[in-house]
């Protein structure tokens, strides 16, 4: 079917949510749920964006056209808008859950009814079912990171019980694709949650101020942990490893040499395509090695700030370290070998840092309350509207 071919008509049935939520205020008569968007962390989306923008200006300006340049404002508008109407804004991690859930399942179930949506094994690696499901997409790792994605988003959202009716989808699907990558991080992310689960049950924490404290530095050690583990996979691996894209890293770091504090730009990567100094048919392969070529260290810094900052919001919200712990932790392991997120760019993954600042909505438990699960809460919520006269 002729019109299956336009891959970038189905990336937008992604962005199409993100927009619809962030201009739902204008039109809603709802009351916004309490602290349901975290602004210290749009803040500081908005400071890396701002800072990739304004390098990708300064670095670019004589090899890109003035409409590619501006074009990159857009992120950040929308973000803007974001912050201006989360005072008014229905939106929480759970409508997105089931919005992201819908987008994703639109390409899918267009799978039966398209032509080639399965690639060849090559030598680096063949699925289970002798090929590599990529569905409407060129690459079977685009939708296998949004499958892993979604499913920890819903875990965490709804619950394991909830959730049981997505795992054996999820994990089919991510089996089809064969997209190591999501699966590493699905499975990185469960564990995260198993061993902050049996934790919790093990260590029993006080609420004190040492307590508050040691769950800070954990969150701030814990980001910064990965970009470690991404400049060793950078400045150690052979350039086979990886499927290649060790040597794609060992490139851009020698193109970037004499700007690793500021960056050569968000539109850098395609200019050193074009010259030859960069592979023509690649990306980045890793959230990490493409912050760090389009903003320097300075990216860096401040995208851990955010992360960081993110998990802190949740822990706050939700009294738990679990959500944000999670939702983390399978971000920042799709990043180490994927760019799943352009923060100067609306694509189908501009949902993805939004699951991390906006949280379920409902007021942050009492203290004799921190460890409830969602569940619990709603329970309890429903019998007091039913005892209510």
């Amino acid at each position: 079917m002729e019109f299956l071919a336009d891959v970038t008509v189905y990336k937008l049935v992604y962005t199409l949510p993100l927009i619809l939520g962030f201009l739902s205020p204008l039109v809603s008569k709802c009351v916004a749920p309490v602290h349901a968007i975290s602004v210290s962390s749009v803040v500081f989306v908005l400071m890396l964006w701002l800072w990739l923008v304004g390098v990708n200006i300064v670095q670019n300006t004589t090899a890109v056209d003035e409409g590619a340049l501006l074009i990159r404002l857009a992120p950040g508008l929308i973000w803007i808008a974001l912050l201006l109407t989360q005072g008014r804004s229905p939106l929480n991690r759970r409508m997105l859950s089931v919005m992201i859930t819908f987008a994703l399942a639109v390409p899918g179930l267009m799978v039966p009814f398209a032509d080639e949506v399965w690639r060849a094994c090559d030598l680096t690696k063949c699925g289970v079912f002798d090929g590599m499901l990529t569905g409407l997409y060129s690459s079977e790792n685009f939708m296998g990171l949004q499958v892993a994605f979604v499913t920890v988003l819903h875990l965490v959202t709804f619950g394991l019980r909830r959730s049981l009716y997505l795992l054996p989808l999820s994990i089919l699907w991510l089996l089809a694709t064969e997209s190591r990558t999501a699966q590493y991080a699905l499975l990185a992310a469960l564990t995260a949650a198993m061993v902050l689960w049996l934790g919790k049950r093990v260590v029993k924490t006080g609420s004190g101020r040492v307590d508050s404290l040691v769950k800070r530095m954990f969150l701030t050690v814990f980001p910064i942990v990965f970009v470690f583990i991404a400049a060793c996979f950078a400045f150690t691996s052979k350039p086979s490893d990886f499927t290649g894209r060790a040597w794609v890293w060992g490139r851009a770091l020698e193109v970037l040499t004499g700007n690793e504090v500021v960056g050569l730009g968000v539109d850098g990567w395609v200019i050193n395509q074009q010259t030859g100094l960069l592979p023509s048919n690649l990306g980045a392969h890793s959230l990490y090695i493409f912050l760090f070529f389009s903003g320097g260290a300075i990216a860096l810094v401040v995208f851990v700030l955010f992360i960081r900052q993110a998990m802190i919001s949740s822990l706050r919200h939700d009294g738990d370290l679990a959500p944000g712990v999670v939702l983390g932790s399978v971000f920042l392991v799709l990043g180490l070998l994927e760019v799943v997120w352009n923060p100067a760019a609306i694509d189908g993954l501009s949902w993805i840092p939004l699951s991390l600042v906006i949280m379920n909505g409902h007021k942050a438990p009492s203290p004799g309350r921190v460890g409830d699960s969602a569940e619990k809460r709603d329970k309890l919520q429903g019998q007091k509207e039913r005892s209510a006269p």
